[in-house]
């Protein structure tokens, strides 16, 4: 998750300074999977997996138990759309989309259903969402 190599070398940056341009170690670029990580490990932790909640659909939810089977400890965590991190196509329910998604498509058709049948517009248009036709 760290955006270096991990071979031990060193690896510098040049910086700008009001004394002139310097050498210095390289901060590390840490993704944002490392800032994810960081969230289930406060908030799952040791804790042992339960039950998804909703076993045949959406949202994701996963149940997990109170850390030491303290019930007053346990975690919910819902999972938005999986779909950026894995590729749409390669998730349970791949065919749901989220609302944002959803209104532009539904602009898009009003723009396409407007222009002229035959026109190089409406083609491109209805190349670019699956599901129109022309």
């Amino acid at each position: 998750m760290i955006s270096r190599p991990h071979t031990g070398e060193r690896v510098k940056q040049r910086i700008r300074t009001a004394g002139g341009t310097k050498e210095i170690d390289a901060v590390p670029g840490v993704w944002s999977p490392a800032a994810a990580m960081g969230a289930v490990q406060h908030l799952v932790g040791e804790r042992d997996f339960n039950e998804l909640l909703f076993k045949n659909g959406l949202p994701w939810v996963m149940c997990f138990d109170g850390y030491q089977n303290n019930p007053e400890d346990g975690t919910i965590v819902v999972i938005g759309d999986i779909g950026e991190a894995f590729g749409a196509d390669n998730v349970l329910f791949r065919e749901v989309r989220g609302t944002n998604e959803a209104l532009q498509k539904e602009e898009l058709r009003k723009q396409i259903a407007q222009l002229p049948d035959g026109s190089p517009e409406k083609q491109n248009f209805s190349r670019n969402l699956p599901g129109t036709k022309v």
